[in-house]
């Protein structure tokens, strides 16, 4: 009898004799090379036990929550007291006489952190060092981190300067730092992912930079403010904290702040925040138009000095006499020189002594979110890396990389994912297993129990592209001998775009010059991959799908052209299901060939249906 264990979130459930957990081992090599697959089991009916019901938190009762179905939970499972998965992922499918659950593990629970939250390369960790996470942007000589690319930009330009790039080894060591991971390559890839770059080509400030160094002030009240003529204006008093990088406020006698005096000169300002007023008034004030009311920068010295900023607001009545001014402030200005700035009240339908603000108002004052070109050890000047790669998902980089490669990903023990190239299998068949005496025969005859000569989800011609190659220069060709399939699909897309080469170097054309010669600055470029040379050049040599197809996938050609699949009934032991290794092949004597697992679906038994991929 088989003894079978399964705890979810370290809560043990019961478990009756009509329980089935059948385990499905799948192997990412010889399948679709762009995606990444997983173990899993079938739907698990388990009893509908008191405890049970308790663990899954009653979710079977209309009455209680049904959060439970709505999160993954950790899953462990073991038979015949050996644990043959020590991390699953389980979600609760659904309940009816039983509670239907379903396990995965493997590769999903391994980037579960990832997939699961939509994880973007923008959204990696980062602090404030520089060099480790910055840069001070300087127009100089090429090195490693800004290296010589045909921006668009003339030799000779004054605006514009190289970008840097960051390595696709630094990228995954950020993810694998993130999420607790461990990615292992072969040591010629570790040389290729040290030399494969992506040139940042966005301009965008670092979140933690911006509010570093950002000013904030809460409403405390408005003041009058005479200036010569005999006006007054009407001047918010703010309480200041957070940084004085880019403005120096100006207090009045009271301590209040009246004023700010920017820091830099011509450096673009963002102002953000929210101001309510409660107003009393006679008449019935306007938002909009000559008369409308508004928040406005401006110096406070003269009625005519130049308007910085304006915010309208929406005004709602909240009863007779009464009115609501919200002011929804969001928007940038340049300041220009560095005169002393106010936020001035325009309203000439209130008198100064009928305004009440509404706790919670307040502006904030920082730096307009991007880079600028200044030679100086300045936030603006400082480009950091993750605000600027590319906005592609994490889980998208890690196949594109993979794919490059040519490697497929196997999960390992612990948080260790490898990715294996075919050749590794191949090498491996000194350490095979000798499964000749384990299968049960199906048939008297010496033949297979199912023999099949097709692998899901190719097509005669598979095709790898590059994103928006359009002319189809750079893609690349994998052939299936076998006319009975689809003529041609395309396989495997890059989230890069390919680059041309001119003058041995790489063009990304980012910057270009209007009919005037003005230069021009084109953000929405798509995101490319390059190789960086030792002279400091970074170029598209050897990126072409066909000459990464003939060096990386020589071997997965051979075998994918006239793939041989066999399926076998094979007695495999608790132990060797908790140790499988995908990239270890197998052998049989009975046929004398080699076998690459594709799949094992293991029943309790101890008896597998396997299928297996003929090497030679």
């Amino acid at each position: 009898m088989t003894e079978q264990l399964l705890f979810i979130d370290n809560k043990a459930m019961d478990i009756n004799e009509s329980t089935n957990i059948t385990l499905n081992f799948r192997s990412n090599i010889f399948s679709d090379v762009s995606k990444i697959t997983s173990n899993n089991t079938y739907s698990i009916k388990l009893p509908l036990t008191i405890n049970n019901c308790h663990v899954i938190n009653y979710a079977h009762l209309p009455s209680h929550s049904a959060q439970y179905a709505r999160i993954n939970h950790k899953g462990r499972y073991l038979r015949n007291g050996i644990e043959i998965i020590p991390d699953a992922s389980v979600i609760l499918i659904e309940i009816s006489e039983t509670i239907d659950i379903a396990m995965t593990w493997g590769n999903v629970s391994k980037f579960a952190e990832i997939v699961n939250d939509n994880k973007t390369l923008q959204d990696l960790s980062y602090g404030r060092t520089e060099n480790e996470d910055y840069i001070i942007w300087k127009k100089g000589d090429n090195s490693p981190r800004i290296p010589k690319i045909d921006y668009g930009f003339k030799n000779d330009e004054p605006a514009a300067w190289y970008h840097p790039v960051v390595t696709a080894m630094w990228v995954l060591n950020k993810i694998e730092a993130d999420a607790d991971i461990t990615f292992k390559f072969q040591e010629q890839h570790y040389e290729l992912l040290k030399t494969l770059v992506i040139p940042l080509l966005s301009r965008n400030s670092a979140p933690k930079e911006i509010e570093a160094r950002t000013t904030t002030l809460t409403n405390d009240g408005i003041s009058p403010y005479n200036i010569p003529g005999g006006w007054i204006l009407k001047i918010f008093q703010f309480v200041e904290s957070g940084s004085d990088y880019y403005v120096a406020i100006t207090k009045d006698s009271s301590g209040k702040v009246i004023g700010f005096k920017p820091q830099k000169e011509n450096v673009p300002l963002r102002i953000i925040g929210t101001i309510n007023i409660i107003v009393n008034t006679s008449q019935e004030p306007q938002s909009s138009g000559e008369y409308g009311v508004s928040f406005d920068i401006r110096n406070k010295e003269s009625i005519t000095s130049k308007l910085k900023f304006r915010c309208n607001p929406s005004i709602s009545l909240l009863q007779e006499n009464q009115y609501r001014y919200s002011f929804t402030i969001d928007g940038e200005f340049n300041p220009g020189d560095t005169e002393e700035l106010s936020a001035i009240l325009y309203d000439p339908y209130a008198e100064l002594g009928n305004y009440t603000i509404e706790e919670g108002s307040y502006v904030k004052i920082t730096m307009r979110d991007t880079v600028y070109l200044k030679d100086t050890d300045e936030a603006n000047s400082r480009f950091y890396y993750v605000p600027n790669l590319p906005d592609i998902k994490q889980i998208d980089f890690i196949k594109a990389i993979a794919s490059i490669c040519g490697t497929f990903a196997i999960p390992g023990n612990g948080n260790v994912v490898s990715f294996v190239p075919i050749d590794t299998i191949i090498e491996n068949k000194t350490k095979a297993l000798n499964w000749t005496k384990r299968v049960i025969a199906s048939y008297s005859a010496n033949r297979p129990k199912n023999i099949s000569f097709k692998i899901d989800g190719f097509s005669q011609r598979n095709v790898y592209k590059w994103k928006n190659d359009d002319k189809n220069k750079y893609n690349g060709i994998i052939y299936v001998d076998d006319k009975t399939l689809e003529y041609e699909q395309e396989t495997l897309t890059l989230p890069f775009a390919a680059s041309e080469m001119k003058g041995g170097i790489a063009t990304i054309p980012i910057y270009s010059y209007t009919s005037d010669g003005a230069l021009q600055y084109n953000e929405s470029t798509d995101p490319r991959l390059l190789v960086l040379k030792n002279d400091n050049t970074a170029t598209f040599d050897g990126l072409d799908w066909n000459t990464i197809i003939e060096n990386n996938y020589k071997s997965y050609q051979k075998y994918i052209r006239e793939p041989k699949i066999i399926t076998e009934l094979v007695e495999i032991r608790d132990h060797e299901l908790r140790n499988l290794d995908m990239s270890v092949p197998v052998y049989l004597a009975q046929y004398g060939k080699y076998y690459a697992v594709i799949s094992i679906k293991a029943e309790k038994t101890g008896i597998c249906e396997c299928k297996l991929f003929q090497l030679d």
